[in-house]
């Protein structure tokens, strides 16, 4: 649940979210985009509080392979990351190849410069994140970035310090297993998202080359049960290894794909199903 920019259609205030995810069963959030909800942490904090609901984390967008970006990039990390460390008590989080979203080929990857330059920031960024504000940096690897691909995540993980937020559905349409990556990098997962992904849309957005964008408008990412991830042995392998960090439920409803707080309920009940 949440309000997602760069889609037309009217958003909905965070405190309208927040009593909806609170009311549909959740007990954790992610702090959405900048300015979302309250910046006061004592105003956020009060917000939290009174739903019973903990922050688990946060998005931050940031340009690694571009070093003139790299300090708007960690002022923006810091920002974000000093107002999570005055509302939780362990935190974690962190486009370009947009057009070319679920079928990304091996010329569309960095070149060796941009990647050494891309590798030191992730490392620089991590240490001063850390340093600063005792809180843990991860790296979403997503649809349209440079990180989108079972390779590209493989030697991420290999050539940087970083764990990473597990993406079950950008895992997905990336090429991937979301299972078996989640069985060979458990030791590099700080949070995961439960997100499904719908196999017909996946192979129609590479057949008629969309875009991200259109892909999400045409439904790439259902509601949790309705798609082709095979959530059960994902939940029975993080059960066999006592996981015990954050599942986020992540779900985009966008204009038009019905009610918001609708999906949460269905989404909560099918995950009851897993055993969660």
């Amino acid at each position: 649940m949440g309000s997602i920019e760069n889609v037309p259609g009217q958003r909905s205030g965070y405190e309208r979210i927040l009593d909806e995810i609170s009311e549909t069963g959740y007990v954790g959030t992610e702090l959405g985009d900048w300015g979302f909800m309250p910046t006061d942490p004592v105003q956020l904090a009060a917000e939290l509080q009174k739903r019973n609901l903990e922050m688990t984390g946060s998005w931050v967008n940031v340009y690694m392979a571009h070093d003139s970006r790299y300090a708007e990039s960690l002022e923006n990390c810091l920002r974000t990351a000093r107002q999570l460390s005055k509302v939780c008590d362990e935190v974690y989080e962190i486009p370009h190849r947009t057009k070319n979203a679920g079928r990304i080929k091996s010329g569309d990857e960095m070149d060796a410069l941009t990647r050494k330059i891309f590798n030191a920031n992730i490392n620089r960024i991590c240490k001063q994140v850390k340093e600063e504000t005792g809180v843990k940096v991860l790296f979403h690897h997503h649809i349209g970035t440079w990180i989108e691909t079972p390779e590209e995540i493989d030697r991420l993980l290999n050539d940087t310090i970083i764990d990473i937020c597990f993406d079950s559905g950008h895992c997905f349409f990336g090429g991937g297993n979301p299972l078996e990556m989640v069985k060979k990098y458990y030791s590099r997962v700080g949070v995961i998202h439960f997100k499904d992904c719908e196999p017909q849309v996946a192979e129609r957005s590479r057949r008629e080359g969309w875009d991200a964008f259109e892909s999400l408008r045409h439904g790439i990412f259902p509601e949790l049960g309705k798609g082709g991830i095979n959530f059960q042995g994902i939940t029975d392998h993080l059960k066999t290894m006592n996981y015990s960090g954050w599942i986020i439920v992540e779900q985009d409803v966008i204009p038009g794909m019905g009610d918001p707080k609708n999906s949460a309920y269905r989404n909560r009940e099918f995950i009851r199903t897993l055993g969660l």
